[in-house]
């Protein structure tokens, strides 16, 4: 990601809708799933970035961030955040077999060459019956300027997703479009920008600033997206959210 960018998320992590937002779909998720109780085993944020999820999943648990980029660590430590780890998740993470009972990975998997190695790496320090949950951008067809900014590979499809999930080892327990309300807003905004800002040098950010009562009003709308997707598979949205086990699981993805 560009460099000048872990300010702008430092600065809006805590507080700006979309950043907001996302953590009300994947907690949404995650507590109906996985947070029945204070997790026993750590907790493991891939790709950590300035930490503010790490803050969130402390409230279950021991957070072991990992980041490869030293400046996304250094906003780490000034939210107080320790256990941080500097590594490349496609090479072997410096933690055992079988370690973390939770791995998250909000928007970073689309950033690396090899995802499959990631995932593998990813199975390989979750203990059985752990939990695997991540984000990443959706449909190859919203490829824009932004995601050159950010540094992404590739926009996902989702069998694609699912049969890399699946082929590390893991179960999917839920595979769901998310970010579904701003969808058709956001795909307009996206291609008016890419007309009228051609290079990617020129591009500042995607989270533009937005008034108080425009920020809180989207915030209410993911609040009504996390409710609906706990018990269904949204039909389209920006992003695809995933929860899987390693080992069987009595839950199956629910129909598309």
């Amino acid at each position: 990601m560009r460099k000048d960018l872990y300010l702008d998320l430092y600065q809006k992590e805590g507080s700006y809708w979309w950043h907001v937002g996302r953590r009300k779909l994947a907690f949404a998720l995650l507590q109906k799933y996985v947070f029945n109780s204070r997790l026993k085993n750590p907790i493991m944020d891939a790709g950590c970035g300035t930490g503010g999820n790490m803050e969130v999943l402390q409230t279950f648990g021991q957070v072991y961030g990992v980041d490869k980029e030293a400046a996304a660590l250094s906003f780490c430590r000034q939210r107080g955040l320790t256990n941080l780890y500097l590594a490349d998740i496609t090479k072997t993470l410096p933690f055992a077999d079988n370690y973390f009972s939770l791995l998250t990975s909000f928007d970073m998997l689309e950033h690396v060459e090899d995802d499959k190695k990631a995932l593998q790496e990813f199975y390989r320090v979750l203990k059985p019956g752990g939990t695997l949950f991540l984000t990443v951008p959706a449909h190859r067809f919203l490829w824009s300027k932004w995601d050159e900014v950010c540094g992404h590979k590739r926009r996902y499809q989702r069998q694609e997703l699912r049969q890399k999930v699946e082929s590390a080892g893991f179960n999917v327990v839920r595979l769901s479009p998310a970010n579904f309300f701003i969808f058709l807003p956001a795909v307009f905004i996206r291609k008016l920008k890419e007309m009228l800002i051609p290079a990617k040098e020129s591009y500042s950010t995607d989270f533009m600033p937005v008034p108080d009562f425009a920020n809180n009003f989207l915030i209410s709308v993911y609040k009504v997206e996390a409710k609906l997707i706990r018990n269904l598979n949204l039909p389209i949205g920006l992003s695809y959210i995933v929860l899987a086990k390693k080992g069987k699981s009595e839950i199956i993805d629910l129909p598309n």
